[in-house]
């Protein structure tokens, strides 16, 4: 990967790690990097092999897992401190990316919370 490009696929994940509990769209990731919407979505799919949505979604989906294992916060809260407004969309995705419910994933990966 020429320098460029491994500098602004750099700057996206900063970007995403920064801001994963915002509404991060691609327009303002482009304009970050001074690209049209439509330029840099080439781009990040063809740099990564993802869709700058999928890649959000992973960061999101393995924030809340770091969340369900290092804290009693419930599900639904879990959902929101990491940018999704809709617990369905969250369980739906959580489940595609990890295979399992966040209910359960907690209760299989978690060792006690100390209070």
């Amino acid at each position: 990967m020429e320098p460029l490009h491994l500098r602004r696929i750099e700057q996206v994940y900063r970007i995403i790690q920064k801001e994963y509990s915002n509404d991060l769209t691609t327009r303002r990731v482009a304009d970050e990097l001074a690209m049209t919407d439509s330029s840099f979505c080439r781009f990040f799919k063809a740099t990564t092999g993802k869709t700058f949505k999928e890649a959000l979604t992973e960061a999101r989906i393995q924030k809340a897992c770091e969340l369900l294992l290092n804290s009693d916060t419930p599900v639904g809260t879990v959902a929101s401190l990491v940018g999704f407004n809709n617990i369905s969309l969250f369980n739906r995705l959580f489940r595609s990316v990890v295979n399992t419910t966040p209910n359960k994933y907690r209760g299989a990966h978690r060792v006690a919370v100390r209070r």
